[in-house]
């Protein structure tokens, strides 16, 4: 569906069929209710006109007896069609309907037409069998003209065989033929120009309805991304904070960034150690590291589902967990222990299946933690508390292979299990100094034969291994949910093959919802609202505000309109011609005065597309195309100059009616005054209720003129017993009602497509702000560029995101006398401090000289800051300094910057904090593991230096290896053995 525009006008072709089929489909079950509905008011309007007659020819029997038949056969048709379609009509069978309507109308209207009075009633009743099926019939266009042609033809042919009968008058004949295909041209006009607009409309508004799903549906993505990664109880608390920020249209002012942190007492922490990793790191690609890590942690992750457990995070090759969080359980120590020996067989399988010596330590611990997230970016679910630390400890004092608990963990066991001592407190001294006794579960044999979930891959010498689980992808859950639930909802793309269509760009580009009913639903919901948004009696919009849009829209239809009213106005005056002599000097003037009057207003609104007219023209326009007013008092006054010309036509000729060239009957005068009804009809886009206004005073004063000495001689000829007088204004206030409902149904039309639009418009930029609450809730917790991976199309929900790069900087900060500052009793306050210092961190990311530095994790245990550099591929970076990448140099200034943040911290709150800072340059793997709650990391031998780089540091100082030190020194940084400092 495509229209053409030329200076301005708009040219419309001669069918609004949309190409694509489904659309096409989808529109007619939309405007099916309308459709029946105006077939259902033409024949009630066909019976409104019979019954008079009906009611009438009973008086006059047996004159009127084959009249009295006929009317009252089409009645009676009429009424089965009414029935039908009320009642049982299918909505792809109403326009045989419309069909049948028509023959029935043509039949009323056609037969048994053999004298002066039953012609003349014959030619008004005409109009309506040319008009409707252009305007009010359920019909394409092409039917329509086939209808309407067809109507013409057999209207001339029978005008002709009367009056070969009856002396023949061509001239008489010429103006009805005029008349006719004049009503011809402005019905065809008006289907086009309705049945266009109308498409265009439903177009547009199906598209918002697409835009509101498509933003819809990816905010679905973000919150499920969210929600994936941080629990549910952290991430509504964010939600909600944020949305309360927006309601009040700023970020209100507070001493200290928020913190999101809750207390559980009575909980049970589980820390696990993989043994050998570096081994089986060395033994992979990036590829299979990151999806052998994946299978594992999936496997500890649906571990910890059955047993009610809470992974908090993943560090590198760490596991921990919590148990009684965030729902109480009595039993937390025993689902804790019973993950533990779970996890030790999983990890027994891996072996197996990578033939490599893996083994994992396992520390459990139980007592209370404070957890949630701290820092602006890159937040991860996280625990603190002094028993977080033990059971730290406990790990790390245990031994491969066996679950090791403290003395609390024993006490809270309400299962029996066999243990023995561990004597981990000779181990450690945080262990010694809470006086902690420590034990190994031995096991039991029922959690021997416990069925594992098994890997991806079986183990190449296994092959008789059944495969009952695959490990899932980290956020394979965002498309298949999508999918499932909104499988209503989902949209699919309209064929776009080229060639097979003549589409234009914007339609072919819409796409259609996969279901009917989904569209069906959202339209017949604002069906049934739309009374509440609209004055039924004058249409005007209940909100002001909503009104006063409406009329500003811009619209550049008037354009055709007022050509459409300048060419009818050409055929009316051919009409005028035909029936009066045009030498006499008043018509004359009238016909020069009004033609010059209409092309001047014509050149005037088509001036703009040409470049030689003034710019007060171009001008003009402009305000015509934003301004409904303006455009309804153009419109307005253009049908008011060519009705009035009408009257003052019948006035003039009614006094030069003894005149010899005044020969043809004069009631022929009221064509014009149809065709002006007609240019009043074709002005669609003029205000509902002047068009209304205007057309109840043109029929008014048609009918007062034509019943009024001594212009009523002019309409009726002098016939014994004639209906005409009553025929005339029954048939004229039938047509006003026809135009009345099909203005009334244009301007229901188009508000509620404008409705619409603006309902969508609302929630689609409700939408959108939501997603940019959830995008920055995503971006703060997975780097942008792996954020918009996930949300991508081209995203395919099996495959593992996973990449090895190289020439990647990494950094580990830590302030390592933090732990002393801690204190269990003020916990939270020490937490606030801690929160303050890593979003402080944070903020310093937003320097454009820090845009290649990505931070990585935090990990509060050791208030240890990790961040990484030249990570995002979609970020140029700056060329080499010799053979040193900028982003290096800009990792060094980042550390030296978050040291110098901490000077300034260490000022406000009187603390002594220091910054011990390692980092390190090389290769690494970066990724996304775990499917329950999936995190970026990344791995490798750059890394783990990085790691030892800070944990063997000064505090206050920045250690590099010496390969990293060497590329530093093109950077024109100076080099001590121990420290950092630039030149």
């Amino acid at each position: 569906m495509k229209s053409r525009v030329y200076k301005g006008i708009r040219l419309h072709r001669w069918t609004n069929k949309f190409y694509c089929k489904y659309l096409e489909s989808l529109y007619l079950d939309y405007s099916h209710q309308q459709r029946r509905e105006t077939l259902i008011l033409i024949i009630l309007t066909d019976c409104f006109l019979s019954i008079p007659f009906i009611v009438y020819y009973l008086t006059q029997l047996p004159r009127y007896t084959t009249q009295l038949t006929v009317n009252s056969c089409c009645l009676f048709f009429n009424f089965i069609l009414f029935l039908i379609c009320w009642k049982c009509l299918p909505k792809n069978h109403l326009n045989w309907a419309a069909l049948c309507s028509w023959v029935v109308l043509m039949t009323h209207n056609n037969f048994d037409k053999k004298d002066q009075e039953r012609l003349w009633y014959y030619v008004w009743y005409s109009i309506t069998t040319i008009f409707v099926p252009y305007t009010l019939f359920p019909l394409s266009l092409l039917w329509a003209l086939v209808l309407g042609s067809t109507s013409f033809m057999v209207h001339i042919i029978l005008i002709v065989l009367y009056k070969l009968e009856n002396n023949f008058d061509l001239k008489e004949t010429a103006c009805d033929g005029v008349f006719f295909f004049t009503v011809n041209f402005a019905g065809a006009y008006i289907k086009i120009l309705t049945d266009g607009s109308q498409r265009r409309s439903f177009v547009q508004t199906l598209r918002f309805l697409e835009n509101r799903f498509k933003a819809q549906q990816e905010n679905e993505k973000q919150v499920q991304l969210i929600f994936s990664i941080l629990p549910d109880f952290v991430a509504k608390e964010m939600f909600a904070d944020i949305e309360n920020e927006e309601r009040r249209g700023s970020v209100q002012p507070q001493q200290f960034h928020k913190i999101y942190i809750h207390k559980y007492n009575n909980v049970s922490i589980l820390f696990a150690d993989i043994k050998g990793f570096t081994a089986l790191a060395s033994k992979c690609t990036a590829q299979e590291l990151v999806r052998n890590l994946n299978d594992l942690f999936a496997r500890f992750d649906k571990l910890a589902t059955k047993h009610d457990c809470l992974r908090i995070k993943l560090l590198g090759d760490c596991y921990y967990c919590v148990s009684g969080l965030p729902n109480a359980r009595e039993d937390h120590a025993d689902c804790a222990v019973e993950m533990g020996l779970n996890m030790i067989k999983a990890i027994k399988d891996t072996k197996t299946k990578t033939q490599v010596d893996i083994d994992m330590r396992i520390g459990i611990h139980s007592g209370s933690v404070l957890c949630g997230v701290l820092g602006l970016r890159k937040w991860q679910f996280d625990i603190w508390s002094h028993d977080v630390k033990i059971a730290n400890r406990m790990e790390a004092t245990g031994i491969a292979g066996r679950v090791h608990i403290s003395d609390a963990t024993l006490r809270a066991l309400t299962k029996e299990f066999r243990v023995e001592a561990a004597h981990g407190r000779e181990k450690d001294s945080l262990l010694r100094k809470n006086d902690i006794q420590t034990y190994f579960i031995l096991e039991d044999p029922v959690y021997e034969n416990v069925e594992l979930p098994k890997m991806a891959t079986p183990p190449p010498k296994r092959q008789s291994v059944n495969v009952d689980w695959i490990p899932e992808i980290p956020f394979k859950n965002l498309q298949r949910a999508l999918s499932e639930d909104n499988s209503a909802e989902s949209l699919t793309c309209i064929s776009k093959t080229k060639g097979k269509y003549d589409v234009s760009r914007r339609e072919s580009e819409i796409e259609a919802p996969h279901c009917n009913d989904t569209i069906t639903n959202m339209i017949e919901t604002n069906l049934e609202q739309q009374w509440t948004f609209l004055n039924k009696l004058t249409l005007k919009f209940v909100d002001e505000e909503l009104e006063q849009q409406y009329t500003e829209i811009k619209n550049d239809m008037y354009r055709s309109n007022i050509v459409c009213c300048f060419i009818m106005w050409i055929f009316a005056l051919i009409c005028q011609l035909i029936v009066f002599d045009p030498t006499q000097p008043t018509l004359a003037t009238l016909f020069i005065s009004v033609s010059v009057f209409l092309a001047l207003v014509t050149l005037l609104v088509a001036g703009d597309q040409y470049k030689h007219f003034p710019k007060i023209v171009k001008k003009f326009n402009k305000s015509l195309s934003s301004n409904r007013r303006r455009r309804t008092a153009v419109l307005a006054s253009v049908v008011i100059i060519m009705s009035m010309s009408g009257v003052s036509t019948l006035i003039i000729e009614s006094k030069l009616k003894n005149d010899a060239n005044s020969n043809i009957h004069p009631e022929k005068v009221i064509f014009s005054w149809i065709i002006y009804l007609f240019a009043l009809a074709t002005a669609i886009r003029i205000n509902y209720r002047i068009k209304i206004l205007l057309a109840f005073l043109l029929v008014s004063v048609y009918v007062i003129l034509a019943n009024i000495e001594p212009y009523r001689q002019h309409f009726f000829p002098e016939i014994e017993n004639s209906l005409l007088p009553i025929q005339f204004p029954v048939l004229l206030v039938a047509f006003f009602l026809l135009i009345f409902y099909h203005a009334r149904l244009i301007e229901v039309t188009s508000r509620l497509y404008f409705l619409w639009k603006h309902k969508a418009q609302i929630e689609l930029d409700g939408m959108r702000a939501a997603r940019q609450t959830n995008m920055q809730l995503l971006t703060n917790v997975l780097p942008e560029h792996v954020a918009k991976h996930f949300l991508s199309r081209e995203y395919r929900n099996e495959e593992l995101y996973s990449q090895a790069r190289d020439g990647i900087g990494v950094l580990f900060a830590t302030i390592p006398n933090f732990s002393k500052f801690y204190s269990e009793a003020k916990g939270l306050e020490c937490l606030r401090l801690l929160n303050e210092i890593i979003a402080t961190f944070d903020e310093v990311l937003d320097d454009e000289r820090f845009s290649s530095i990505e931070k990585i994790k935090t990990v509060s245990a050791t208030a240890t800051y990790m961040a990484v550099s030249g990570l995002n591929p979609s970020i140029k970076h700056d060329p080499l300094i010799g053979d040193t990448p900028e982003h290096l140099g800009a990792l060094i200034d980042f550390a030296i910057t978050l040291r110098q943040r901490l000077e300034e911290i260490n000022r406000d709150s009187f603390n002594r904090f220091n910054l011990r800072v390692g980092i390190s340059y090389g290769d690494l793997v970066c990724g996304v593991i775990g499917a329950k709650k999936p995190i970026f990391d990344v791995w490798g031998n750059t890394v783990n230096e990085a790691s030892r780089m800070d944990s063997t540091g000064l505090m206050g100082e920045i250690q590099v290896p010496k390969n990293t030190a060497q590329l530093l020194v093109h950077q024109g940084y100076e080099l001590k053995k121990r420290g950092l400092g630039r030149n």
